[in-house]
């Protein structure tokens, strides 16, 4: 394994929140959410820190104070710190050469996985783990993730991460490759809409070393249409639809999760408190607990629509930057539907390009890297 050097405190936070984050997605390691909390609050302080060092023109920093101001208030008022870490950690790495993040990312994401899997393994021969679990009807392997989507995803992130720094020479060798891993994937995590997205993101690469690929508008207008759809079908959803009842299937209930939490909580500006294992049974929904699958209704109904729109603006921004910007953050716009995930760019990275928005494409000396 190649070992990570580190040249700053930035490369240093994202190796701890990737440890960090990591240990939340597994159930083989529990440390607490108590000593997570913790970390992860030093880590934005060092973030913070290096933030205000930085050689921000005034016009810049009042821009990142108020961003930062924004996204401490949605996370004291919901009691979620998703958006202010990924603000911070963006606005920390915004004068720095993109690709470097991502491969500090991507080496960790890889090393952390094959360390997981090994350990898993031996746990799973010593009948310590079960390599199937019942979930809602369907038997699924989750391979020592809380979840098996949250394996595919973060599986399938590590594949992205290859794509973006190889992205080129990629062929269709590698295309098929991580094709096929991702099918060896869905086979055993039964990840169905995942799959799909998967699949629809490598035709998007493939047809951009075709030359086909759409422009910035048809990315940046993804997000604001699929964003009214989701608040759309929401409605239809408690109307009872039968049109939508059918499309609830097919994505797994989300829609109906978008549609209980717009009949007792309905929109928000900049975020409200949800109260996700405070819910009552009911013949109506149906639900002993409540979350948030689509990071579409997440924004709409839990984080502040104030958010939805920034975020709007910015992927238009990422998408005009260049074809290879548009479609990795097509990436993001897609996953968004089917997981709240694309949030944290350790579970998806296209994220991280929003830091690169008015800068040049690398403020540093080009990042020499070695075949991943």
């Amino acid at each position: 394994m190649k070992l990570i050097k580190f040249k700053n405190l930035p490369e240093i936070s994202i190796y701890l929140l990737g440890i960090i984050f990591f240990i939340k997605a597994t159930t083989l390691i529990n440390i607490g959410n108590t000593i997570e909390n913790i970390i992860i609050a030093i880590v934005s302080i060092i973030l913070v820190i290096h933030i205000i060092l930085s050689k921000y023109n005034l016009k810049s920093l009042l821009f990142c104070l108020l961003l930062s101001i924004l996204a401490l208030y949605t996370s004291l008022i919901t009691e979620q710190s998703s958006i202010l870490e990924m603000v911070l950690l963006i606005i920390a790495v915004r004068n720095y050469d993109i690709n470097r993040v991502i491969e500090i990312i991507y080496r960790l994401s890889k090393h952390l996985l094959l360390i997981h899997l090994i350990i898993y393994a031996v746990l799973l021969l010593w009948g310590q783990q079960e390599f199937f679990t019942l979930y809602y009807g369907r038997f699924r392997a989750s391979f020592g993730f809380i979840h098996p989507n949250l394996f595919s995803i973060y599986v399938f992130n590590i594949m992205l991460m290859w794509a973006w720094l190889n992205y080129e020479k990629f062929n269709n060798k590698n295309l098929l490759v991580i094709l096929l891993i991702m099918t060896l994937v869905y086979m055993v995590t039964n990840t169905r809409t995942a799959y799909i997205i998967n699949i629809f993101i490598l035709l998007t690469l493939y047809l951009s070393k075709k030359g086909k690929y759409p422009g910035a508008i048809f990315t940046g207008s993804l997000f604001p249409i699929i964003s009214l759809l989701m608040l759309l079908f929401s409605k239809l959803y408690y109307d009872g639809n039968n049109i939508i009842l059918t499309i609830n299937e097919l994505l797994s209930g989300r829609i109906k999760l978008g549609a209980y939490a717009l009949s007792n909580y309905g929109p928000t500006l900049l975020g409200q408190n949800i109260k996700f294992s405070d819910i009552t049974w009911d013949p109506k929904w149906g639900l002993n607990s409540f979350t948030f699958d689509s990071l579409y209704t997440y924004l709409l109904f839990c984080i502040g629509i104030v958010w939805l729109l920034i975020i709007i603006v910015l992927i238009y921004k990422v998408s005009k930057k260049s074809e290879k910007s548009r479609i990795f953050i097509l990436a993001f716009v897609l996953y968004s539907i089917t997981e709240i995930h694309p949030l944290n760019c350790f579970y998806l990275f296209p994220i991280l390009l929003f830091s690169t928005i008015g800068t040049k494409t690398n403020k540093n000396k080009p990042h020499k890297r070695n075949n991943p």
